[in-house]
């Protein structure tokens, strides 16, 4: 069977251009004549002015509705040619008389003739030029509508030899318009019609005929395309049906089997009951006594159980998680650290740096419209790095006002850089905190106390992981994390061998066939020893930032463009 990417290739184009076919196949027809040195001076002007072929195609129009109006008055050119007319149509028979004496009437009857053919080859030639020019109009509305719908390579190489020959043709009738009498007169005899113009016109035909084949074939292609994609949806219907039938009828007969249980159960319990009521009545016993030390019993049992099912309140949820023993900086304080330097940065006061307008990034539209749990990574130099930190503050202060979950981890503030670097335990740590931060993560005291344990005993980042990952599931809505990778070392794990974008990434593609929560990362990074790390497929998202020489504020329009895609 034949691949569907062949039949594409026939109304599909592989680039489209952003100016469309036919215009790109006047301006190669239009660069072709203007290198031409067989055009006149107003010829070139007119290609030179026009911007689409249209325009040219007009101004012929226009030239030769000017000469018509200039000679429809004179009554003498308009009876000469009349005469003309019916002299050649006649001509054959009047041939005929003129074998009389031909020594000296064939030189007056020739004379006269060759004056008469050219009176009607001016004529001729003045129709063929008015007919075809209207049939160029109709023509290339037409051409359009073909080129747009197949965007082929095929169409663009038909549309320029259409166009080279029309506008071969529209010159030709031009010059003939502004020609003078004597000119009309003298290439009356030199250029018939039939041997300047039957040829190009015979070429126009030919390639508009080439033209609607193309089209033809292509739109015979996507139905052909077209029939495949919906005969197989349709087969995936069918199939579904199937099943679905299949499954309804596997459910009536386990429906039946549990009404046949219930029967069987039914009439046992009911032998049951009549072995009781019979030992009740040996005993002396009522089922109202029976029914009241039951009660007695149950009451006894429940006041020794502890019901770990309580709601936990915001105050208890923050006094055990004050209980952490926490190596790093309050995540809030290193937000407001950064949105003060930023604020700074936009009033003029700090270091500013041009980039790239990366946050108008195509694949950052993806990322944030995506139903599946992704990541994106947004890569530049070190110099480059402040703009990429105001890009994380704003993603963060967006998704705050918007109230959508939010951890991150941002360069801290008030350290170096050595310092400030942690291990992939240390991220996933400081991750994991936050989320049990966030509202609806733990709602009980038995979730608590798990999530406490976990807390105390996770030691390597795939067990943080793990746990991070359990606390996520929970969630049921959607949350965003944010990473400047300069915070974590960049080598891997000691501890279990784990790399800590590897291993999220890796979560998120698990995450991704689950249902509920849907996490979204974004990974800012800016270190050189971090790029062969999350290089090879590690995000399908991923966004270069590059300095520019030209200084400009870029604060307000980074904002307002992060806004609308986040929230």
């Amino acid at each position: 069977m034949v691949p569907v990417q062949t039949f594409c290739s026939w109304y599909q184009g592989a680039d489209e251009s952003e100016t469309g076919i036919a215009k790109d196949a006047f301006e190669a027809a239009k660069g072709l004549f203007n290198r031409s040195s067989s055009l006149s001076d107003k010829e070139k002007h007119l290609v030179e002015a026009a911007t689409r072929i249209e325009d040219v195609q007009k101004a012929v129009a226009e030239s030769l509705a000017k000469y018509e109006a200039k000679n429809a008055s004179c009554k003498a050119r308009k009876w000469l040619q009349r005469a003309s007319e019916t002299i050649c149509h006649y001509g054959n028979i009047l041939d005929v008389f003129v074998q009389h004496h031909p020594e000296y009437v064939s030189l007056v009857w020739g004379t006269m003739k060759l004056l008469f053919t050219s009176v009607v080859n001016h004529s001729e030639t003045l129709k063929l030029l008015a007919k075809n020019i209207y049939q160029v109009a109709l023509r290339l509305p037409r051409v359009k509508i073909l080129s747009i719908l197949y965007p082929t390579e095929q169409m663009r190489l038909a549309v320029e030899s259409l166009y080279s020959c029309i506008l071969e043709f529209l010159l030709m009738a031009y010059g003939w318009c502004n020609e003078s009498k004597f000119q009309h007169i003298y290439h009356s005899f030199t250029r018939p019609h039939e041997l300047r113009y039957n040829d190009l016109l015979e070429r126009i035909t030919d390639y508009s005929n080439n033209l609607m084949e193309l089209a033809t074939v292509g739109s015979q292609a996507e139905i052909r395309v077209m029939h495949r994609t919906q005969a197989k949806k349709l087969e995936d219907v069918v199939t579904m049906l199937e099943a679905s039938e299949k499954n309804r009828k596997d459910q009536i007969d386990g429906v039946a089997r549990a009404v046949s249980r219930l029967e069987i159960l039914g009439r046992e319990h009911g032998e049951k009951l009549d072995i009781v009521l019979s030992l009740l009545e040996g005993s002396g016993l009522t089922i109202k006594d029976l029914l009241e030390k039951i009660e007695t019993f149950h009451s006894i049992q429940t006041s020794a159980q502890l019901n770990t099912n309580q709601q936990l309140s915001e105050l208890q949820l923050s006094q055990v998680l004050a209980t952490f023993n926490l190596t790093f900086e309050d995540p809030n304080k290193c937000y407001e650290h950064h949105a003060l330097f930023r604020r700074r940065r936009a009033a003029g006061m700090g270091v500013n740096v041009s980039t790239n307008e990366f946050w108008l990034s195509p694949s950052l539209t993806k990322f944030s419209s995506s139903s599946e749990s992704t990541m994106v990574i947004i890569k530049g130099s070190f110099t480059s790095r402040v703009t990429m930190q105001d890009f994380g503050v704003d993603v963060i202060q967006a998704l705050a006002r918007a109230r959508i979950p939010t951890i991150w981890a941002l360069a801290d503030g008030g350290k170096s850089r050595s310092n400030s670097l942690r291990s992939a335990t240390d991220i996933m740590k400081y991750l994991a905190y936050q989320v049990l931060r966030l509202r609806g993560t733990i709602a009980t005291e038995k979730q608590m106390a798990l999530r406490y344990s976990q807390f105390h005993t996770s030691q390597t980042a795939r067990e943080w992981l793990g746990l991070f990952k359990q606390v996520v599931v929970n969630l049921n809505r959607q949350l965003y994390i944010i990473v400047d990778l300069a915070t974590v070392q960049p080598s891997v794990d000691t501890t279990d061998g784990a790399n800590f974008v590897q291993e999220l990434s890796r979560m998120l593609s698990e995450l991704s066939n689950t249902t509920g929560t849907k996490v979204k990362a974004v990974m800012l990074v800016y270190e050189a020893s971090w790029f062969k790390f999350i290089s090879g497929g590690v995000s399908r998202y991923s966004i270069t930032v590059k300095t520019t020489a030209r200084k400009r504020q870029q604060g307000k329009a980074m904002r307002h463009v992060v806004k609308k895609h986040f929230t």
